[in-house]
């Protein structure tokens, strides 16, 4: 009996302890970088492919950066979602790709831009 009744003020007191919530502040400007990873470089280099950053993104070897539009961020936690300005191409010959609207998620999630009208994981 005595054991059930602190089940129960154990439960009790869970329910009643107040729940964290992320709070999210916006993001207005700024600047954020993706560094490339040395095999993936490795790989464009490789198979011919260029990238160039234009409108507002700039590329300074391995390293690309975009302006911030927007966005928000929880700074306790550093999660959020970044929504950037520019444009990163990919050409091979005369072929190319252009990413546009190119959202970052700092959680474990993938990279996602805007490719000829849809959206494309990266």
């Amino acid at each position: 009996m005595r054991r059930t009744i602190a089940v129960a003020l154990a439960a009790l007191a869970l329910l009643a302890a107040p729940s964290a919530q992320a709070t999210y502040d916006s993001i207005g400007s700024g600047k954020a970088q993706i560094l490339l990873d040395q095999g993936f470089a490795s790989f464009l280099a490789r198979d011919g492919v260029k990238l160039s950053a234009k409108a507002g993104a700039r590329r300074h070897g391995h390293n690309l950066a975009l302006q911030v539009g927007g966005g928000n961020l929880d700074p306790t936690i550093g999660m959020g979602e970044i929504e950037a300005e520019g444009t990163l191409t990919f050409q091979a010959g005369n072929k190319k790709l252009p990413l546009r609207e190119i959202r970052a998620r700092t959680k474990h999630d993938t990279l996602i831009a805007k490719v000829g009208g849809s959206q494309l994981k990266i």
